[in-house]
């Protein structure tokens, strides 16, 4: 019984991999020895997932069908196919579907995640700006008006152009609280830090602000190296799935070239990775 076309790859890959049965162990394994890794990867790296899953459903649907209608003469005359090698692709092109609509509801999720990381960043960042600000302002009270102590402020507070040298400030400014509170108990700078309420644990908060300011930046922007991984590894699969559908649309031209019955697999969202060279008739004069 023929394979009928389904809007869904899911479900029609599934029927496919149910007809055509799981392949022998190690048959894939036997298939790939002796490629490269790198270069399957890279080759897959040419054409998205959809349109390998696209055509492969399609093509390998063909494949089936005829597969069930056609004569032991055909069958005879298709070299470089058999059932086993479309069990083996339909069942690789069923996986890698499969994982690659894993991997895009996961990064669906991680962009949610990097947006609410993204939002926590820059709270902590104004709050950090207004923290920075308190620190320098209630600092140059302190500080009178010796110009010395003014100018330890002025150099710790720094600019809030990023996040690096935001927390540089903030740390800055802890440091030259933490460097005044060592000042003599009745010295006039430790009487006016008493005054203006900074004590070290004000320069353990200015500490952990920075901390904070450095941490949320660093999620925020931080690339998924998981991400990173599971897209190589999908590449591939998909380099994979390019070198059995090659395999079986190149099976079926050229018995088509020898038996016009059995038909051509005709690659359409993929054709500009199998283009098919025209070939001269027999007795046709050189160029």
């Amino acid at each position: 019984m023929p394979v009928l076309p389904s809007d869904d790859p899911t479900h029609t890959l599934e029927i496919l991999a149910a007809k055509v049965g799981a392949p022998p162990p190690g048959l894939l394994d036997a298939l790939l020895a002796g490629t490269d890794n790198e270069q399957l990867t890279d080759k897959g790296r040419e054409i998205a997932t959809s349109r390998l899953v696209v055509d492969g459903v399609r093509l390998y649907q063909e494949a089936y069908n005829f597969w069930q209608e056609a004569s032991d003469e055909q069958k005879k005359r298709l070299k470089g196919f058999s059932l086993p090698l479309l069990g083996v692709a339909v069942h690789q092109l069923l996986a890698l579907h499969v994982r690659a609509q894993k991997m895009a509801d996961d990064a669906s999720d991680e962009g949610k995640s990097r947006a609410k990381r993204t939002t926590e960043a820059s709270r902590t960042a104004s709050h950090a700006v207004a923290m920075r600000d308190q620190a320098a302002s209630a600092l140059r009270d302190a500080a009178g008006l010796d110009p010395a102590l003014r100018a330890e402020v002025d150099e710790a507070v720094g600019t809030a152009e990023t996040t690096d040298t935001l927390a540089r400030g903030l740390s800055g400014l802890a440091d030259v609280l933490d460097t005044w509170l060592k000042s003599p108990a009745g010295s006039s700078i430790h009487a006016r830090l008493t005054l203006a309420s900074l004590d070290a644990a004000y320069a353990e908060e200015l500490h952990a602000t920075a901390n904070a300011v450095r941490t949320t930046a660093a999620q925020a922007g931080e690339r998924n190296a998981a991400r990173a991984a599971a897209q190589a590894g999908l590449d591939r699969e998909d380099g994979v799935a390019i070198l059995l559908l090659g395999q079986i649309v190149r099976a079926f031209d050229a018995a088509n070239d020898l038996e016009p019955t059995i038909p051509r697999l005709l690659p359409n969202s993929t054709r500009r990775l199998f283009s098919r060279r025209t070939k001269k008739k027999a007795g046709a004069a050189e160029a």
